[in-house]
């Protein structure tokens, strides 16, 4: 190699870690460097430090660097160091502890993450702020804390603690982990136990961030009894009860703060049974709720609804001896699995309408409901060589492929009859198609009954022929009144030859007729590094839309890099569809 590590003492931990002493690094021959000790567990894939300089038009010249260092076991800490030259100093760390490290068993493990940027602050060349111009240099932050304890095998608890200076923070600065996951982050403790007969869960949650609006649970006790049979006879019992301590804040105190206490409790019987090749599941519920006041006035309130309904389903599959590797297919006997079904759901008008209650979750938006769910399951089987033995035979699905959609008949409330006769929801499709090993394809649509137009679809194809090439694309669209989606996703990369590889990833917005986003990587292996330049532009124009560039220079031997600026399409896993014959679920409207 073209650096290496030379020690006075080396130990090697099997499976576990390498420690040395008096390290020197060497680049070729020449010595750059002395360590005293030297910490590297085995299964480590990070290397020691990372270095990102780039440009970009909103950051200026940055350098982005993260330093890992081991403090204990496999406790260890990321100091991050940032440099943007509109921006400022930024620093920061990532602590990733275990309690047993410190000799406390029992107590887990979790992750502690804390930035400051100081924005447009001294160290900046250019007095300007990163959204308005004119105003004061400020302080931006952010801190996360995660932490997990497994009591036993079925009790887990967990903790997660978010604060942020501003709403945009993320936005702006994490900008991968903003499109991840847009939700507002929160901030609660949570505990769950699963015992054989029931799930029992505690809930506390709070807002810290006053530009969130957040239904705080101060606290909340659950405890759900999944279906139980009832003295050897066909009959299951399914019981659901929480009380809750609401206090619902809204962004920036523009509304007064609303308090309300909840006593929730769902009682369910379920029969089953059948005739012939159809499954039939009857079932009667009733649920009732206490609160401490409506919206107008404190004293308790109680609410009832009853409900019924009927599950039907049936299952039927069918062998066909076909045999073929045409195109390499391997396919060698075809099994048809179809499963029709019926659903009829009601619930009756409860004796409080919603909107009387303040509106905490879907238990307090709860109205009567009177509708069918029609669903038709297909799944597509054969048997292939095993890629681990190929003198075996193993079962693989080819196509899942399900349709459904749901007739509301028409109803009254409060006495009134509904002015629209009874009418279908929209029909949903699944499809989900693996033909290879190494080809997968994803598509889910609904469309609305009256003029046949398409509501929402999407489509993900994901193609990995060999180790050399790969491509993912990815369709979104979605019809809404205040922000519609009408997106297509590609990113695909190839690599041209043992020392270059080269990636494109690609936005375009149908919606406006323009391209969003568009990234372009070039990669140079040097035995040892890997350098990779980057240019991303947001817009069309390659050389007048804002723009980022950089380079990341990663050792081949620790391939991960946490500083990634890089886009990559998100698809869904196979086999992530679920059938669509379930029990009596409560039915969104």
């Amino acid at each position: 190699p073209h650096y290496r590590l030379a020690a006075k003492e080396i130990r090697f931990y099997p499976d576990d870690k390498i420690i040395a002493k008096n390290v020197v690094m060497y680049i070729g021959k020449v010595p750059v460097m002395y360590i005293p000790y030297y910490y590297q567990p085995i299964i480590e894939n990070r290397a020691k430090v990372q270095l990102i300089p780039g440009n970009t038009t909103d950051w200026g010249y940055f350098l982005l660097s993260a330093w890992r260092f081991y403090l204990k076991g496999n406790t260890k800490v990321d100091l991050l160091l940032d440099y943007r030259t509109e921006k400022g100093f930024a620093e920061g760390a990532n602590i990733y502890y275990h309690m047993e490290d410190f000799g406390v068993k029992g107590f887990g493990e979790g992750v502690f993450r804390a930035y400051f940027i100081e924005q447009n602050d001294w160290g900046t060349y250019h007095k300007k702020a990163f959204r308005d111009e004119g105003t004061k240099p400020m302080l931006r932050k952010r801190f996360q804390w995660k932490h997990r304890i497994d009591f036993d095998p079925g009790t887990v608890g967990l903790l997660e603690f978010n604060k942020m200076s501003d709403p945009d923070v993320i936005k702006d600065y994490f900008y991968n982990e903003f499109e991840e996951d847009t939700r507002t982050l929160p901030s609660y403790i949570s505990v769950i136990s699963a015992k054989e007969n029931y799930i029992f869960s505690f809930q506390a949650d709070k807002r810290y961030n006053s530009f969130d609006t957040v239904a705080q649970r101060m606290p909340e006790l659950k405890i759900d009894v999944p279906d139980q049979r009832l003295w050897d006879m066909p009959l299951y019992y399914t019981n659901q009860m929480s009380g809750t301590n609401f206090e619902k804040k809204y962004a920036f105190y523009s509304l007064p703060p609303e308090r309300v206490q909840r006593f929730d409790t769902l009682h369910r019987l379920t029969y089953v049974t059948g005739i012939g090749p159809v499954n039939l599941q009857p079932y009667g519920e009733i649920r009732e709720t206490v609160y401490s006041r409506n919206k107008w006035e404190a004293g308790m309130r109680w609410r009832q609804t009853v409900g019924a309904g009927l599950n039907s389903f049936a299952q039927f599959h069918r062998i066909y001896d076909y045999n073929t590797d045409f195109a390499g297919l391997d396919i060698n006997g075809l099994r048809h699995v179809i499963v029709p079904g019926v659903l009829y759901f009601f619930q009756d008008q409860p004796n409080v309408d919603k909107d009387n209650l303040y509106q905490m979750d879907e238990i307090d938006a709860l109205e009567k409901e009177n509708g069918l769910r029609f669903s038709l399951y297909n799944k597509l089987q054969t048997k292939r060589h095993s890629l681990s033995d190929p003198t075996k035979m193993e079962k693989v699905d080819l196509l899942r492929f399900t349709v459904y959609t749901d007739y509301l008949f028409r109803m009254e409330k409060n006495g009134l009859e509904f002015k629209k006769p009874g009418k279908f929801a929209d029909p949903t499709f699944d499809l989900e198609l693996y033909p290879y090993d190494w080809l997968y394809i994803q598509s889910k649509m609904s469309v609305t009954p009256k003029n046949q137009a398409l509501n929402t679809g999407s489509i993900e194809f994901s193609l990995r022929p060999g180790d050399r090439f790969r491509l993912d694309l990815g369709y979104r669209y979605e019809k809404r009144p205040d922000d519609p989606r009408n997106q297509l996703t590609f990113d695909t990369s190839y690599i041209i030859s043992p020392k270059w590889k080269i990636g494109v990833y690609e936005r375009w917005n149908f919606q406006e007729g323009r391209i969003e986003e568009q990234q372009f990587t070039v990669t140079r292996d040097l035995h040892c590094w890997e350098v990779e330049l980057s240019y991303d532009v947001d817009g069309p124009n390659l050389l007048k839309d804002n723009y980022t560039v950089w380079f990341a220079f990663k050792i081949k031997a620790f391939p991960d890099l946490q500083l990634g600026l890089n886009r990559s399409y998100e698809k869904t896993a196979p086999g992530s569809m679920r059938e669509n014959v379930v029990r009596p679920p409560t039915y969104p409207r």
